[in-house]
């Protein structure tokens, strides 16, 4: 995945999401969660990796530090942070 492909799947899907100290939670549609997962995320990342979630109803929530660390993505540069910084 490329900051680019993050960056246009939470602008399409209108992904929304919360800051939470040093950490983003992505809040993820049903619908969007195979794109998320074999599209974005791809067969690579799932298998040498897990991706630490919480399942809601309608959506999950996706914790992106470690999984834009793995992708060489800057978390600021994708998630503003300016509405969340004191």
């Amino acid at each position: 995945m490329k900051e680019v492909d993050l960056l246009r799947f939470i602008i399409e899907n209108n992904i929304e999401y919360h800051w939470h100290d040093d950490d983003v939670v992505m809040f993820v549609s049903h619908w969007n969660i195979k794109e998320f997962m074999m599209e974005l995320l791809g067969y690579e990342y799932l298998t040498d990796s897990e991706v630490q979630c919480i399942l809601k109803y309608g959506y999950i929530g996706v914790w992106m530090k470690s999984i834009c660390e793995y992708f060489d993505i800057e978390l600021k540069s994708i998630f503003d942070k300016k509405n969340y910084d004191d």
